[in-house]
């Protein structure tokens, strides 16, 4: 069973790549936001945001397997100033 890490204290949880499997909704880590706006991730670095990006398929069709990134995952607290920005 797969158990869902907490985005807490302004950290969003990543994976050994810098990024979070986001293959469900239910994958979003409790506390966290999943952004798909393409210029969230400069605002995140403009405002000193934690973010992480989200793959959210592979692609298969070529040799080598290509993670997919569909947007990123925010602190929830945060969620409101990227979205107005």
């Amino acid at each position: 069973m797969y158990v869902v890490p907490y985005a807490w204290l302004g950290k969003v949880p990543k994976n050994k790549y810098n990024r979070i499997d986001l293959f469900h909704p239910s994958m979003l880590p409790p506390g966290g936001a999943f952004i798909q706006d393409k210029g969230a991730a400069k605002l995140c670095k403009l405002y000193n945001i934690d973010f992480t990006e989200a793959v959210v398929e592979f692609d298969f069709r070529k040799r080598p397997c290509v993670p997919i990134i569909g947007g990123i995952v925010v602190p929830a607290e945060s969620e409101q100033l990227i979205l107005d920005a």
